[in-house]
């Protein structure tokens, strides 16, 4: 540091012991920027309390506010003073903003460290960009999956359902055939002996008058009343005429010649003792045991409609050493 330097550092510590300073901004600002403050080491000074001072900035501006509105008062009152009087208080004035500014810089001086910690706490991290997760969405659960997951939890469960649907399955199967393919019937009595006796177990089927109508020697099921069918053999179809004298069958007017009847001669003629003729949808019926069968040439009975006819006896199939099919 030259002589010049000190000199003028001389001088300013002589003019802070001379004068007071108030906390006057506008005075301090003035006396900052004086010739007395252009040498380094009160430069350096300077900078240091302009560091200290960012936290006092917004009280500091309030201060000088109402210090501006009392200096322009002061100065209205004080127009008609000398300039002696005038060259006086700014030299006080100078004076105690001197010694404020002596006095700042060593509150500065001694908190420097401490106001760098507060600014240094006050700066926040940057905010990191928030990455945005795209979550995999969970594809639906259908009724087929829960209805499996449920089954394979209970294995009871899925043995009663299968059970069932099994027995369901077989029902409407049964009722379906037994109504439109085939079902069961058992012989009564003795009229369609040696054909078959009485306890057979045949099963009527339906299935193949769907294509053809019933043909001549068909053996037939047909209902004699609400809970009884009869079955017996097809000897006239629609068309044809049909006669017994004795006690032979006439078709057409000749003797019919056929194997079916038990026995050679029929001794009761009945309906058919004079001449039957069958429309189109009429069949005329015998048991194969003519003389103690119940069948078209009675009254009880008579000419059989297509109608009633509820299908071919097809297959005995009980007794069992007797299994065959019916001709």
């Amino acid at each position: 540091m030259d002589e010049n330097e000190l000199e003028d550092s001389l001088r300013v510590c002589r003019e802070i012991e001379k004068f007071k300073i108030i906390e006057d901004m506008e005075m301090q600002g003035k006396i900052s920027h004086d010739d007395l403050f252009h040498n380094s080491t009160l430069l350096e000074v300077e900078k240091i309390l302009n560091e200290g001072e960012t936290e006092k900035e917004t009280e500091a501006d309030t201060a000088e506010l109402l210090t501006e509105e009392n200096e322009a008062a002061g100065t209205d009152a004080d127009e008609t003073e000398d300039d002696e009087t005038e060259d006086g208080e700014t030299e006080a004035d100078e004076a105690e903003d001197s010694e404020d500014l002596a006095s700042e810089q060593d509150t500065s001086l001694e908190r420097p460290e401490q106001e760098v910690k507060s600014v240094r706490i006050l700066k926040m991290p940057k905010a990191k960009p928030v990455k945005k997760v795209v979550e995999t969405p969970i594809p639906p659960l259908t009724t087929d999956s829960l209805q499996e997951e449920y089954v394979e939890r209970h294995p009871l469960l899925r043995t009663i359902l299968s059970v069932l649907i099994c027995i369901t399955v077989a029902l409407i199967l049964s009722l379906l055939i037994t109504k439109y393919v085939a079902h069961h019937t058992s012989v009564e009595g003795s009229s369609m002996e040696p054909t078959l006796y009485n306890g057979d177990q045949l099963i009527v089927e339906k299935f193949s008058y769907y294509f053809h109508e019933p043909e001549r020697y068909d053996v037939i099921v047909f209902p004699f009343s609400e809970n009884v069918s009869y079955i017996k053999r097809i000897i006239g179809v629609p068309g044809d005429i049909i006669q017994i004298k004795n006690g032979v069958i006439y078709l057409n007017g000749e003797e019919m010649d056929e194997h079916y009847g038990k026995e050679e001669l029929i001794r009761e003629p009945g309906l058919a003792e004079e001449e039957i003729v069958l429309n189109e949808d009429e069949y005329f019926v015998l048991g194969d045991n003519r003389n103690a069968s119940v069948d078209s040439r009675k009254e009880e009975v008579g000419i059989i409609k297509r109608s009633q006819i509820q299908g071919k006896a097809w297959v005995r199939f009980y007794p069992f050493d007797q299994m065959t099919a019916v001709e």
